[in-house]
């Protein structure tokens, strides 16, 4: 689960970069882009891991961070029980990227 979860922190990590962007249009991000390019603030929004899930999500967030120094992340955790609210109002409300499948 812990995984799956992380999974997905990198998925929105990736696609908030993309979407933060105010010159981009409207469809997927190019994920082969040159990492030089990227920069900006991300907002991570990600359920509140405890004891060695939060020092690896720290871990993935330096590492990410290092080969894309022109990208600051911000780090949103939410209790578990209220993380779909959270998600559901932010999608909602147009603040997490997201592509229908």
């Amino acid at each position: 689960m812990i995984s799956a979860a992380g999974a997905t922190g990198v998925g929105l990590t990736a696609a908030s970069c993309g979407a933060a962007d105010s010159t981009s249009t409207d469809g997927p991000v190019d994920f082969e882009a040159d990492s030089a390019e990227l920069s900006g603030d991300v907002t991570l929004l990600t359920p509140d891991f405890t004891g060695d899930a939060a020092a690896e999500l720290k871990d993935m967030i330096k590492q990410f961070t290092d080969e894309n120094s022109g990208v600051n992340v911000k780090v949103d955790q939410v209790d578990w029980d209220k993380l779909n609210e959270k998600l559901s109002t932010s999608i909602a409300g147009g603040l997490v990227a997201w592509w229908p499948t």
